[in-house]
């Protein structure tokens, strides 16, 4: 009998038996399993298998076919931190229940450092930065970061990126000309390491507009005065007290200072005697401006006064005498001075100068005695006040200059010797008791009949009367002085007693 064997064959299940490498990934980043399952004999799974996977208590299913485990885990949600991604496969038919883990690490993201483009201003402006900031990975930030703005290492304000836009308007409008660095930095955050946006920022000095003012007219002895609106050449009011100063013909006249737009100053022209000055303001540089010119024709105008005058009605080589009064707008002055011409001439004075009086109070008088050059007659009288200050103003009245009388006189006996001639001499003089001056014309008669006519200068008679044939014991004798441009006429009368010649013997005796 043939024997038979029975041999009992227990299949077993297979364990799976895998260990997956630790992964390393960036934050914002999907994990991608794709890997093949072997088991404990290294032999590739067989057949489908549903399995799950788990990765921060969030469970995801997966397909496993033939041992290959293709997946894509949404990570890209997680931040950055450790992780354990865990593989659940369930108990199957040939294989027993499985469970495979993987490390991950999600690492923080670099931010690209940048540097911006140079950036140039003019004072009293923002400056803005308007950029969108990525990581190194190209990618844009993700949510929002409070970050620092920083002007030359000095915290200034801060701006909250949103999704990596940043625009932010940085304070540099009270800041002064000059170059600067602008710093934008990005702290740390759960899934970014910080980040720095840096910019040079050069602030340049607006420019003042440069102004040539409309000429100005003013009356002299008087300030000017220059009150307007200072602006930059973009047409903007200046916001700063900025330093005057102001020349008028180059020369330096005042320092002032504005205050911010407005210029309001009063110009030291009270003194200007010249019709025209040129005025240049210059407005200093500063921190914020350029300086700025401003340029301006100032016509001096003089003003006008009233003169009159009153004059006596004097003899000739007497005094004129004349009171002026000079005002303006009925005010008295007290500045300037007169001069005088007598049709047309000057009037000076013995010593050849011009003759020159001070107008006091608004008056001045003049008393000139008359030359012998200047005869009786109708004249013109000029007066002239000079001041720098003052229209050239003349007053013209007439003068009348009436001929001096010559003193009235009875001549003494006039004593003649018989059979010669006589020589008289008289002085003559005026009313005054003055002796008369320059040429006079005479006619001596004698019993009216004219003898001698002649001229005699400065007063002085000296005359040899033809009486050596007189006979009689007396004779009627009359001097005339004829009437000339200094004085009326006049006539002497005496008489002439005609001695013997014993006389004169015994007047020797």
């Amino acid at each position: 009998m043939s024997g038979t064997i029975i041999q009992n064959i227990i299949i077993t299940k297979r364990n799976i038996q895998q260990t997956l490498p630790e992964n390393t990934i960036p934050v914002f980043t999907d994990t991608k399993i794709d890997t093949t399952l072997t088991d404990t004999n290294n032999t590739q799974l067989k057949g489908t298998i549903q399995a799950t996977v788990t990765i921060d208590e969030k469970t995801y299913n997966v397909t496993i076919v033939d041992g290959v485990i293709k997946t894509t885990l949404p990570t890209s949600t997680l931040n950055a931190g450790e992780y354990t991604i865990t593989i659940n496969i369930p108990e199957s038919t040939n294989y027993n229940a499985a469970t495979i883990t993987q490390k991950i690490t999600i690492t923080k993201r670099d931010i690209q450092q940048t540097t911006l483009s140079s950036s140039s201003i003019i004072t009293y402006n923002n400056e803005t930065i308007n950029i969108v900031v990525n990581d190194t990975l190209y990618d844009t930030l993700k949510g929002e970061i409070l970050s620092t703005v920083k002007i030359n290492d000095k915290n200034i304000t801060t701006t909250l990126i949103k999704d990596g836009i940043i625009n932010v308007v940085i304070p540099t409008d009270l800041l002064p000309a000059g170059e600067y660095t602008i710093t934008i930095e990005i702290p740390e955050t759960q899934n970014y390491n910080g980040g720095i946006i840096t910019q040079k920022l050069t602030i340049n000095k607006r420019d003042i507009q440069n102004i040539t003012l409309p000429s100005n007219t003013i009356l002299t002895l008087t300030n000017g005065t220059v009150f307007l609106i200072i602006n930059d050449t973009l047409g903007n009011a200046i916001k700063e007290n900025i330093k005057v100063v102001v020349k008028i013909n180059g020369v330096t006249q005042l320092h002032s200072i504005t205050n911010k737009e407005i210029l309001n100053i009063t110009l030291p022209t009270d003194k200007f005697r010249n019709p025209t000055y040129q005025m240049t303001i210059i407005i200093g540089n500063n921190n914020f401006y350029n300086q700025g010119i401003i340029t301006q024709t100032i016509n001096m105008q003089k003003r006008n006064i009233n003169i009159s005058m009153q004059t006596n009605t004097p003899q000739t080589l007497e005094n004129i005498k004349v009171n002026i009064t000079i005002t303006e707008d009925n005010i008295p002055l007290n500045d300037g001075f007169l001069i005088f011409k007598i049709n047309g001439i000057t009037m000076k004075n013995s010593n050849g100068e011009q003759i020159r009086e001070n107008v006091i109070n608004g008056k001045a008088q003049l008393k000139y005695t008359l030359p012998s050059t200047i005869g009786a007659g109708k004249y013109n009288i000029s007066v002239y006040y000079i001041n720098p200050y003052y229209n050239k103003q003349m007053c013209v009245e007439n003068l009348t200059i009436i001929q001096s009388n010559i003193e009235n006189k009875t001549l003494d006996n006039i004593q003649v010797i018989k059979g010669t001639n006589t020589t008289i001499t008289i002085i003559v003089n005026d009313t005054n008791r003055n002796q008369i001056q320059g040429k006079t014309p005479i006619c001596i008669k004698i019993n009216k009949k004219t003898i001698i006519h002649t001229n005699i200068t400065n007063g002085i008679i000296n005359v040899t009367l033809p009486t050596d044939k007189f006979k009689n014991p007396t004779y009627q004798i009359t001097i005339i002085l004829g009437k000339n441009s200094l004085y009326n006429k006049a006539e002497y009368n005496g008489t002439m007693i005609v001695q013997p010649q014993e006389y004169l013997k015994t007047k020797m005796e």
